[in-house]
């Protein structure tokens, strides 16, 4: 009865959900393809779109939209430059595999500093939902609640 459209155009996920699980998830642009991923530029413009589309539903104020589309903008920003990092540390862990004898201590110090990465993004996203959180009205927080709890079936 109800097709993916209509849960895709009822569904608000904050900017913090949605850029943060993005960059989480793939470094901000998924691993579609073998090399390359998606376009930053084209996921953004995605992005964008999709939060836009979602705020009208909402019946957001023009000012709660700008300002909610600002922090997802800075938000995006830094998950495309936590994503633009990852070849490099695809490198670096190849050249440990490729060593005759790696260094355990420097693999595990790379890997720490990557996870230490990702949390300090976790932790922006947690903060931008915040501000979203501030930004929407009880009516419109409600809504994107009963939102997330259509698309993930009420758990």
């Amino acid at each position: 009865m109800f097709g993916r459209r209509f849960f895709r155009r009822r569904l608000l996920i904050i900017p913090a959900v949605l850029i943060g699980g993005a960059a989480l998830a793939g470094f901000g642009f998924g691993g579609h393809g073998r090399c390359g991923g998606r376009n930053p530029e084209r996921m953004e413009r995605h992005m964008k779109s999709f939060l836009a589309d979602h705020l009208e539903d909402l019946d957001a104020t023009e000012a709660q939209q700008k300002e909610i589309q600002g922090i997802a903008a800075g938000l995006f920003g830094e998950a495309k430059a936590l994503h633009a990092e990852r070849e490099d540390m695809r490198e670096q862990f190849l050249s440990f595999w490729d060593a005759e004898s790696p260094d355990p201590k420097a693999v595990h110090a790379a890997v720490d500093a990557r996870i230490e990465k990702l949390r300090a993004m976790a932790h922006k996203a947690a903060d931008a939902g915040l501000q979203v959180h501030g930004v929407l009205n009880a009516q419109q927080r409600g809504q994107v609640s009963e939102a997330i709890r259509e698309r993930t079936c009420g758990k």
